[in-house]
């Protein structure tokens, strides 16, 4: 394909915040569990002697005391949600660690027309300066380890209220876990209608990439593509795995995957992931963004099926080297956005590497592009982009010819970058029909068949004017080149 006679025409953009889910545990509230002898689906772990339960046409009602209930095993990840009927007192949820039999709870407490957020550590009470309006709908409380976000809905969207810091729940990270998540109810009357935990697709995606074959090809499995795409919650975020209806705007949460960053048995949500899968041996590859060790490079491998579950996968970090140069593989801190192929007719493995580079007195990122016999080990420069302010990085494989595709300066409008993926010679710079989404997003650049047509798409996302949340990552756009 001729990339200086091309125009990528928008198909669609949309915003996916907080809409996609995979539930990992709920209260039923079909039948009323609190008079029930025989199969104690939620047990009490603690409960005032005047307090009353009970549930009738799917609404739970706690009146006149205190009740915890045990959901479910804690994620550390886990979003916890309940929809708010009524409440006057105290609602929300305990994680209750086994080993030291700790407990601390997340709430927020009704008082003058609102609500505000508390939790207690410590056997102490923290007031935290997160207020929910009166009005809201439905509360969740999104943890990350130590943090925790809250959310309120009303009408359906969420809103972000803000983030809290618990200490003491950063051991929740630990493998295996040892926290228990429980419902947390104090209140002279309190009525939902639901009560559950899940994870979803945060509160805006990024660093999208499809799962492809070793040689650089898409992958599709039962009609449908899977990328791995950063899920942005507060100041972190996690690596789903969601897939995509090819010529639709059809998207599901599949997957989530964690990390154990050398095999510490304590999982970390890192992103920016390239993903291969090799099937001859019936195993996934990949690389990785370890931004929660020092901002360096990863790699792994698993044989389970990380499309279809929270997985959590092993990985090494890249050797570092003192004094090492941005030509050499060794770890530098900055480097991010890896990614990787085979190539069956030269034999060799190919690793581009987005680092920081100097550029006369200026430092930015530029991709690095290394080769070698395997996928993790042994690579040797092989070249190098020599144009600045680069992101996202992909190599596509297209009528049998290589290009790579990446993001470039933080610019006014879009603008992304075209090179040969073997000489690393510059063939265009994309040209967008309106270009005015997908600001220093990713060059997600890949074919797919559509009948008896190749369809040329990207997929790519806002680095800014997205949303005012979390650097406003958050609009996806999807669109198709299309020769002139």
């Amino acid at each position: 394909m001729n990339f200086e006679n091309v125009v990528f025409k928008r198909l669609f953009s949309v915003n996916l915040r907080k809409k996609l889910r995979i539930r990992l545990a709920e209260m039923s509230l079909e039948n009323d569990f609190t008079i029930t002898d025989r199969g104690n689906l939620y047990p009490v772990i603690s409960q005032s002697q005047n307090v009353t339960e009970k549930i009738e046409n799917g609404v739970y009602c706690v009146n006149g005391g205190q009740t915890r209930r045990l959901i479910c095993e804690h994620f550390p990840f886990a979003e916890y949600s309940f929809n708010i009927l009524d409440l006057s007192g105290k609602a929300g949820f305990s994680f209750y660690n086994t080993e030291n039999e700790e407990m601390i709870d997340v709430f927020i407490e009704s008082i003058s027309g609102k609500y505000r957020a508390l939790y207690t550590s410590g056997k102490q009470t923290f007031l935290t300066e997160t207020e929910i309006p009166a009005e809201a709908q439905t509360v969740s409380f999104g943890t990350r380890g130590s943090a925790v976000d809250i959310y309120y809905g009303i009408n359906g969207h969420f809103n972000y209220a803000g983030s809290i810091d618990i200490p003491a729940l950063a051991d929740a990270c630990g493998y295996p876990f040892t926290f228990k998540a429980l419902f947390f109810c104090e209140a002279e009357c309190f009525r939902t209608d639901k009560i559950e935990a899940y994870l979803d697709n945060g509160s805006a995606l990024a660093d999208m990439k499809p799962i492809r074959y070793t040689d650089g090809s898409t992958m599709l499995v039962d009609g449908r593509i899977f990328f791995t795409m950063s899920s942005r919650l507060g100041s972190g975020g996690y690596q789903s795995v969601i897939s995509w209806l090819p010529g639709t705007c059809e998207f599901k949460l599949e997957g989530v995957i964690f990390f154990d960053i050398n095999s510490k048995r304590k999982i970390s949500g890192d992103i920016a992931s390239c993903v291969l899968y090799d099937k001859e041996k019936d195993e996934y590859l990949l690389w990785m963004c370890a931004f929660s060790s020092g901002h360096i490079l990863g790699y792994g491998k698993t044989d389970s099926d990380i499309l279809h579950s929270v997985s959590i996968i092993d990985i090494t970090l890249m050797e570092r080297k003192d004094g090492s140069s941005e030509t050499e593989f060794y770890a530098l801190e900055g480097d991010e956005d890896p990614d990787f192929y085979f190539d069956t007719e030269k034999g060799k493995w190919y690793l581009s590497i987005c680092r920081t580079r100097n550029f006369g007195d200026r430092r930015t990122y530029s991709y690095v592009k290394f080769e070698s016999d395997n996928p993790f080990s042994g690579y040797i420069y092989y070249g190098a982009t020599e144009k600045t302010g680069e992101t996202g990085g992909m190599t596509a494989l297209i009528d049998n010819k290589r290009y790579f595709m990446c993001g470039a300066e933080m610019s006014a409008v879009s603008k992304y970058r075209i090179y040969d993926a073997d000489t690393l010679t510059m063939l265009a710079e994309a040209e967008y029909d309106y270009p005015d989404g997908g600001f220093r997003g990713w060059g997600t650049m890949f074919p797919i068949n559509s009948g008896n047509r190749q369809r040329i798409i990207q997929f790519t996302f806002d680095r800014v004017l997205g949303s005012d949340f979390n650097w406003s990552y958050g609009n996806l756009y999807v669109f198709e080149a299309i020769e002139k």
